[in-house]
């Protein structure tokens, strides 16, 4: 029988989802799934940033969350033993554990003062070397130092390091680590009022929540060996590690915002992206099935996540392939489930002021779906695609200038195919494509230059669904007004041609 898993995420709601930390969610949750029922996958909120942490980031944080499709077992919303699961709310947990620590005195105060502690770290620079606290607070005696305190006296809590041992973190995925215990000093774990600081806080909540597997990004592993060291004074079983390599973007830069178009969910979920197919490309950043597999359904990264397989160097990411995977996804669908799907995103994510907007609004999801389901690698693409059904028509700019380089040929090829749509017995896109495809023989014209000028003629766009497919939805009477109009326009324009 396989041991218990469990495993969390503690995102801090003061933004969206970064595209490094959903990859860190991800393989929680995939290594979670992965264990069946075993497996328990915590989502913990860390809001002790007051000033950031607002109700509206945390909604938005889990509404991500949702939309990414990371469900989980235990957290807000999915109460548990071990709730709360805001760190806002768990002020008593972290006030027994520093009781028990300072009972075992494992852990001292310190009333060193700032311009103090600056002049050791000036001391340190001076000597070229690593700023580590003195411990001069170390040995004061305990009545002292609680006389102090209790008199008002600015103070931190720092942890006893042993001395002259090695801290060894176990990892993974990046092997055994080593850190010398002097180079990390008697660290602080709380301030004056008791309220805890990053390390000591993740460890009371780990340790309580009991997690197995702490799977994070590698830029946590210079914290790892005092949380270890905490597990160990709080008399803690230390979990499993694994430190994922960084995500970084496809310059090699750390993602950020301002170098890279695309850093967060957020961001790809208005982009059109499916879900499931971010799910797919991000476990490919830093890990792979086999090193061949791209497009791959939850269900196999269920089954084949691995951390063994998880590289120890950063992972770039490559959003033509995450563009790609998308569209393998999106054709791969049921046209109804792609249906649903892109009717979703139109009603959450397509913003009002986009100028596709009134497109995605008028089309019905099903129709998008028979005409573009194949062509568009996002549902971001599909509006663009089906401006053409609009009314009153309009042709853009681009597509003007390409229709009026037809010319001659153009007017020849919609005498041509006006009187031949008008006879059409059944309009059905098989009759349709015979049709066209007989005009470039009857005219002895490369298919080309027959389809251009009526697809600009009919769709008013350079970016439209195929040609008889685009014909047969607008319908006869619809296609033909726009093909008469469009062989008006290009005689127009030769007279005036003419004229000049």
């Amino acid at each position: 029988m396989t041991a218990p898993v469990r495993v969390r995420f503690a995102p801090s709601p003061t933004g969206t989802l970064h595209l490094g930390s959903a990859r860190s969610a991800l393989y929680n949750w995939l290594f979670a799934r992965h264990a069946g029922a075993e497996g328990t996958y915590v989502l913990r909120i860390e809001d002790t940033d007051a000033a950031r942490s607002t109700p509206e980031n945390v909604e938005q944080a889990l509404r991500v969350f949702r939309w990414l499709g990371l469900d989980w077992d235990e957290g807000p919303g999915v109460e548990g033993p071990h709730a709360p699961y805001f760190q806002s709310q768990r002020g008593d947990r972290y006030t027994a554990a520093l009781d028990q620590l300072f009972a075992s005195q494992d852990v001292y105060r310190c009333f060193c003062t700032k311009e103090e502690l600056d002049a050791e770290r000036a001391a340190a620079q001076a000597e070229k070397r690593p700023f580590v606290y003195s411990g001069r607070c170390r040995d004061l005696p305990v009545a002292d130092a609680v006389a102090r305190a209790e008199a008002g006296e600015a103070h931190v809590v720092r942890l006893r390091v042993p001395e002259g041992e090695v801290t060894v973190v176990h990892d993974v995925v990046v092997g055994d680590s080593e850190f010398e215990n002097a180079l990390l000093g008697d660290f602080v774990v709380a301030r004056a009022d008791g309220s805890p600081l990053y390390n000591f806080a993740n460890v009371v909540d780990d340790a309580e929540m009991r997690i197995t597997h702490v799977i994070r990004g590698n830029d946590h592993l210079s914290n790892t060996p005092r949380q270890v060291l905490l597990y160990r004074a709080l008399g803690h079983d230390v979990p499993a590690f694994a430190h994922l390599p960084m995500v970084l973007g496809p310059d090699g830069a750390k993602l950020s915002k301002r170098r890279h178009h695309t850093s967060t969910v957020e961001q790809l979920a208005l982009a059109g992206y499916a879900p499931e197919a971010v799910r797919n490309g991000l476990a490919l950043v830093g890990w792979s099935k086999d090193g061949e597999t791209t497009t791959m359904s939850t269900a196999e990264l269920v089954e084949h996540f691995d951390l063994t397989r998880v590289k120890k160097s950063s992972a770039q990411m490559d959003y033509g392939i995450l563009a790609s995977i998308n569209g393998d996804h999106l054709r791969a669908m049921e046209p109804v489930t792609w249906a649903d799907g892109y009717a979703a995103w139109r009603d959450e994510w397509l913003p009002a002021d986009d100028p596709h907007h009134e497109a995605a609004r008028v089309v019905e999801p099903s129709v998008a779906a028979r005409l573009v389901q194949e062509k568009c690698a996002t549902w971001g693409e599909v509006p663009e695609y089906l401006g053409f059904l609009l009314e009153p028509f309009t042709m853009s700019e681009e597509a003007s200038k390409r229709f009026a380089k037809t010319g001659d040929d153009g007017v020849r090829v919609l005498d041509h195919i006006i009187p031949v749509l008008e006879a059409l017995p059944s309009f059905t896109l098989e009759a349709l494509e015979a049709a066209l495809r007989g005009a470039a023989d009857d005219l002895e014209l490369k298919p080309g230059k027959v389809f251009a000028p009526i697809r600009f003629a009919v769709t008013g766009r350079t970016i439209a669904p195929g040609l008889w497919e685009s014909i047969h939805e607008l319908g006869r009477d619809r296609s033909l007004e726009r093909l008469r109009a469009g062989r008006e326009r290009l005689v127009a324009a030769a007279a005036e041609a003419v004229e000049a």
